[in-house]
């Protein structure tokens, strides 16, 4: 089966004795977004500055590790 890290981490995060492991990986990444209205460099600048904050402070691991299992955050 072919998934993104972040819904294979989410399921083992849910079903730890699941036995199914990663046997490949690839070099590319995926990336999760958030949709703006077109034109709102405000919003983007303000949702960026947000994450940075949250990555500085260690936020963003702890969320990572809270639903993921696992700290993705640094990929």
């Amino acid at each position: 089966m072919l998934n993104a890290e972040t819904a294979f981490y989410d399921y083992m995060n849910k079903h730890p004795d699941t036995p199914v492991r990663i046997v490949a990986s690839t070099d590319a990444t995926t990336s999760s977004q958030i949709p703006v209205p077109k034109g709102n460099e405000r919003l983007v600048a303000a949702i960026n500055e947000a994450l940075e904050e949250m990555r500085a402070s260690g936020a963003l691991s702890e969320l990572s590790e809270q639903y993921f299992g696992t700290d993705i955050t640094t990929e």
